[in-house]
């Protein structure tokens, strides 16, 4: 399989965490509409039969329908409607920034690994490098141009270079592994990641609606519901019934008494009175002062964001100087090591300084590439608290 940078947010959908959330985020949803039920009428039916002897008593068996319907419940269902609304606000907002977490945690591994496959690519370059060089050594040292100790140096970089390939394909391997397990892929499945490291693709446009800062003002907005639904304990609740009863009128030897058919139909009026709920005023103090901690919660929150948004720009202008600087030291050590590879072949320079400069322009490659990723995921990073 074949990965690239859209392909991500494609794969991370299979991830096994973002399905978790899914499913609890889907079960908080199904509690939105489901208190209407509340209304739906109750229906009952019953049977009584009772024969003793002993007590020289027989009832005639008797059956009967009971219905019962709730016509007013005193605002409690429209309230509590209103707060499973906002849990699944607040649910859906937490599901988002988990999902947003799973996709930069992707991305993070997906640039690891281009960072690696970079390395490898430098790595190379430099095994031809140091191959040529001795080569050239070897031809210095026979022809007696060279002491035999430059050779030993470019056999030296040699197996520094054969442990740096070793440590970067295993490095590669576990990167691999990551991606694998984030993407929920068969741990035998073989990936390769393509990509580039051009930063020009990606640009930082601050959003002013954070999930964090939304996550604040939904829960703002549940306790204040909830504060409210507590309240609503007084309010009285209207239940309309009916009873419609058959008899048996088999007259009995121990039949002391007949009951008729009966019907019957009711308003069923209940208004509280006295409750625990009368003695509630610390749990009324405890919902004021959620509300309270709530606001200053939200008031911290923006200006977390708007320093923070501060410190994002600033290091997104420096990482833009480093990068720019890093491709003029990338071009000037390239330079100097060609020319100190003239010198070297014209008796000028001894192996050491080449290797110096030949180390000098990969290691200066290693950090131009560390910086454009920092930018990237940099960038990357901010969208995990965007919410659109």
């Amino acid at each position: 399989m074949i990965i690239d940078y859209d392909q991500i947010v494609r794969l991370i959908e299979s991830n096994l965490e973002v399905k978790v959330r899914q499913e609890t985020l889907n079960s908080s949803k199904v509690r939105i509409g489901s208190l209407a039920t509340t209304f739906v009428p109750e229906v009952s039916v019953y049977a009584i039969g009772e024969d003793s002897h002993m007590n020289k008593i027989s009832k005639n068996p008797s059956a009967g329908v009971v219905a019962n319907v709730n016509l007013f419940n005193g605002f409690r269902d429209v309230e509590k409607n209103k707060i499973n609304n906002l849990s699944y606000e607040t649910n859906s907002l937490e599901f988002k920034r988990s999902y947003n977490e799973q996709v930069f945690k992707a991305k993070k591994y997906y640039f690891d690994a281009l960072k690696i496959l970079e390395d490898i690519k430098i790595l190379t370059e430099h095994e031809k490098i140091n191959k040529n060089n001795r080569d050239l050594i070897l031809k210095k040292v026979a022809s007696g141009l060279s002491p035999k100790s430059e050779e030993l140096i470019f056999k030296k970089i040699e197996l520094e270079l054969r442990e740096q390939r070793i440590k970067k394909d295993n490095e590669l391997k576990v990167t691999y592994s990551h991606l694998k397990n984030i993407f929920a892929l068969d741990k035998n499945e073989k990936i390769e990641i393509v990509g580039e490291l051009d930063i020009s693709k990606f640009n930082y446009s601050p959003n002013s609606r954070k999930i964090d800062l939304a996550i604040v003002e939904s829960n703002e907005a549940l306790i204040n519901a909830e504060k409210k639904s507590s309240g609503l304990w007084r309010m009285p609740r209207v239940n309309l019934y009916a009873e419609k009863s058959l008899t048996n009128h088999v007259n009995g030897e121990f039949l002391e008494e007949e009951d008729g058919d009966k019907q019957v139909v009711g308003l069923k009026v209940t208004l509280p009175i006295f409750s625990e709920k009368n003695v509630d005023s610390i749990e009324d103090q405890i919902k004021s002062t959620e509300v309270k901690s709530a606001l200053l919660r939200k008031k911290n929150q923006i200006r977390e964001l708007e320093a923070n948004e501060e410190q994002v720009v600033i290091q997104l202008d420096h990482l833009k100087s480093m990068i720019e600087i890093s491709k003029s030291k990338v071009e000037l050590s390239k330079e100097i090591m060609n020319k100190t590879f003239s010198e070297f072949r014209l008796g000028l320079k001894e192996a050491l300084s080449l290797n110096e400069a030949t180390a000098d322009y990969l290691d200066a490659r290693e950090d131009l590439i560390e910086h454009q990723i920092e930018y990237i995921l940099n960038i990357e990073e901010t969208k995990v608290n965007a919410l659109d």
